[in-house]
C-alpha cells in the first residue's frame, strides 16, 4: 500500500512539473567575430610531403607488418553503404541482362518474319522497363541527398539601433542584400526585442557567415562570424549590437549561437564553435 502512494505522489509530481524552458540563455555560448575573413590553408598535405619527401621515404623503407589484437573493435556500418551496395547490384544485374539482350539481339535476323519482330518488341519492352527501374533508383537517390536535409541557421539580432539604418547577413559564396531597418523593427530592438534577418538551409559544416551594417552618415561596416551548423539541427545565432564600433576589431559587436532540434518537445545538445 505504501508503495502504491508513492507511486501516485511521483506521478503527480511529473504532471505538475513545468515544461522545459526553451530560452537559450543557459546553453548559449560565445561565437568569434573578426574583421578580416581568415585564411584557409590549401593542400597543406602535398606540401609537407613534397617539403620532406626524403624523410617519408627513410620511414617507409623501415615499416614492418604489426600484428593486431583479435579483440580490436570496429565501428557500425552505416545503413546508407549497405543501401547503396544493393543499388549498385541492382544496376549491374539489370546492365548485365541488357547486355546478354542485346547480343541476343544482335544474332538474329530481325529482318526474318513476324516471329523475329515480336522478340524485338520483347526486348524493347525489357529496355523500357529497366529504365523505369533506374528511374525509380535515382529518384530514391536524390530524396536520400536532398529530400531529408534539415540543417538551417537563423540569424538574431539584439541591442540598441542608433547608428545603424540597414542590416544584412549571408552565407558563404553569397552577397549580402542590405535590409533598411524599419521604424517598426527599430523600436522592437530599443524595447528589448530580437529583430530575424536570415533564415536559410545551409550545410552542415563551418562557415564564416558576412555581417553587414549600414551606419548612418558612414560606409557600411562588414564583420565575418565564425559558426559550424549541425547536421539536421536548427542553429540560432545571436549578434549583440551594444557595443558596436566601426573603428573596434569584429565591430565590437559580441556573437552567441546554439542549436534546437525537436525531439519529444524539447532541446538537444549543442555544437562545436570555432
Amino acid at each position: 500500500m505504501r508503495r502504491r502512494i508513492l507511486l501516485a505522489a511521483a506521478g503527480l509530481l511529473m504532471l505538475a512539473a513545468p515544461e522545459a524552458s526553451a530560452d537559450p540563455a543557459a546553453e548559449r555560448h560565445p561565437v568569434r567575430v573578426v574583421s578580416v575573413r581568415p585564411e584557409r590553408e590549401k593542400l597543406a598535405s602535398l606540401r609537407f610531403l613534397k617539403e620532406n619527401i626524403d624523410f617519408v621515404r627513410s620511414r617507409l623503407d623501415r615499416l614492418r607488418e604489426e600484428p593486431r589484437r583479435a579483440g580490436s573493435g570496429a565501428d557500425p556500418l552505416d545503413p546508407r553503404l549497405v543501401f547503396y551496395q544493393e543499388l549498385s547490384g541492382e544496376i549491374e544485374a539489370a546492365l548485365a541482362e541488357l547486355a546478354s539482350a542485346e547480343a541476343a539481339l544482335d544474332l538474329r535476323d530481325v529482318l526474318d518474319g513476324i516471329d523475329a519482330l515480336a522478340r524485338v518488341e520483347e526486348q524493347l519492352g525489357l529496355l523500357e522497363e529497366r529504365l523505369e527501374e533506374q528511374e525509380r533508383r535515382l529518384a530514391r537517390v536524390q530524396e536520400d541527398f536532398a529530400g531529408r536535409q534539415e540543417t538551417a541557421l537563423v540569424v538574431l539580432i539584439q541591442g540598441s539601433p542608433a547608428p545603424i539604418r540597414s542590416l544584412a547577413a549571408a552565407s558563404e559564396d553569397m552577397e549580402p542584400e542590405p535590409s533598411p531597418l524599419s521604424e517598426a523593427r527599430r523600436e522592437s530592438l530599443e524595447r528589448g526585442g530580437v529583430v530575424q534577418i536570415f533564415h536559410e538551409l545551409v550545410e552542415p559544416r563551418e562557415q564564416w557567415l558576412t555581417l553587414e551594417i549600414g551606419v548612418e552618415g558612414g560606409p557600411d561596416a562588414t564583420a565575418f562570424i565564425g559558426v559550424e551548423p549541425l547536421r539536421d539541427r536548427l542553429t540560432f545565432l545571436l549578434i549583440e549590437l551594444d557595443g558596436f564600433d566601426p573603428a573596434r576589431e569584429g565591430l565590437g559587436i559580441r556573437a552567441w549561437a546554439w542549436e534546437q532540434r525537436r525531439f519529444g518537445g524539447g532541446l538537444l545538445g549543442a555544437a562545436k564553435t570555432p
